[in-house]
């Protein structure tokens, strides 16, 4: 009798700790969506700001019908930039669960309005794993590591071959001094690396021996995949911003333009960003090396805020409906 009493007990107990648990999500779910809506648009608004109204005068005066062709084209760039992402997310994801295009989309976009306010868009990594069960979020976060960790590598070995070509035409000169402190930064940054190797870091318990042992595991098939479509990606916005310069009235060929681009990816790739800073940092980034070629502030600063407005706040935009729609998984 008493067994009985304490089995039902014990079940009412579980039921009611269920019933509060599933009321407690229906509330902080939504207001988890909502304050995440917020910090996106407020990230638009202040950026969106901080731009001169003669920078916004020339945009607007380039949108007539005159130039309907350039804008077809730029179109057409950022959406194979979407494409190329969707495509890449959608094969490293369907590691853990088979994924169909819509539902890549939905991810990926998500992402995007997640990502945007926070630090060097660390936010895309929590955007992801809301789709996924928590039994899946580990590897999700592994997969979205390999997915920016390919983008970044592609930003390095492009960039990096633009400064070598930069250096070797003697558009940059460096002095003893200035060659042994990157050389003590560089070997610094390897020391930590290599005491790093097999330590454990995190409540996860993951080393770098660990990672790269995981990584290793996934075929290179899909590793080839990746990187060609981080390549296919980075030309596309670089061919973006390329033409956006000269749709702002800059006379300069590809070929001449090339190592600056890609030296400038590099250098705000690699330059930590915190929120409404990275919209300085890029500016100030952009019309350095491009006031090298003798292209004006504003014309430099106009195509800054028209790759922006196109590869990041619009996929934003869109995303945010994703973000309203979007239901936890069951478990």
């Amino acid at each position: 009798m008493i067994f009985s009493v304490a089995i039902r007990l014990t079940f009412r107990t579980f039921v009611g700790m269920k019933v509060l648990v599933h009321k407690a999500t229906q509330y902080w779910w939504p207001a988890l969506k909502l304050f995440l809506l917020g910090a996106c648009f407020w990230y638009l608004f202040q950026k969106l700001q901080q731009y001169e109204k003669a920078i916004w005068q020339q945009i607007l005066i380039q949108l007539n019908f005159k130039n309907i062709g350039w804008l077809v084209v730029f179109t057409l760039l950022t959406i194979g930039n979407w494409c190329f992402e969707i495509v890449k997310w959608k094969q490293l994801a369907s590691t853990v669960r088979k994924l169909n295009v819509t539902e890549s989309v939905q991810q990926v976009f998500a992402a995007f309005t997640v990502s945007l306010p926070t630090p060097n868009r660390l936010g895309e990594y929590a955007g992801k794993v809301f789709f996924y069960t928590k039994s899946e979020r580990k590897k999700i976060l592994f997969l979205n590591a390999i997915h920016n960790g390919w983008q970044l590598f592609t930003t390095l070995l492009f960039g990096t071959v633009g400064l070598i070509f930069l250096s070797s035409q003697n558009h940059f000169s460096y002095n003893l001094k200035e060659m042994m402190v990157v050389g003590a930064v560089l070997i610094g940054l390897a020391l930590i690396a290599f005491s790093l190797w097999k330590k454990e870091v995190g409540k996860s318990g993951y080393s770098l021996e660990f990672l790269w042992r995981k990584a290793s595991q996934l075929s290179q098939s899909l590793h080839l995949k990746t990187f060609g479509l981080s390549v296919a990606r980075y030309a596309c916005f670089a061919t973006l911003f390329y033409l956006l310069l000269q749709f702002f009235g800059a006379d300069i060929s590809f070929v001449e333009t090339w190592p600056y681009l890609t030296a400038m990816y590099l250098l705000v790739s690699i330059v930590p960003s915190f929120v409404l800073a990275d919209v300085v940092i890029r500016g100030s980034v952009a019309v350095w090396l491009f006031s090298l070629l003798s292209i004006p502030a504003t014309v430099v600063i106009a195509t800054v805020l028209s790759v922006w407005l196109l590869n990041f706040a619009l996929p934003a935009l869109i995303g945010s409906y994703f973000v309203t729609t979007t239901r936890l998984p069951s478990s």
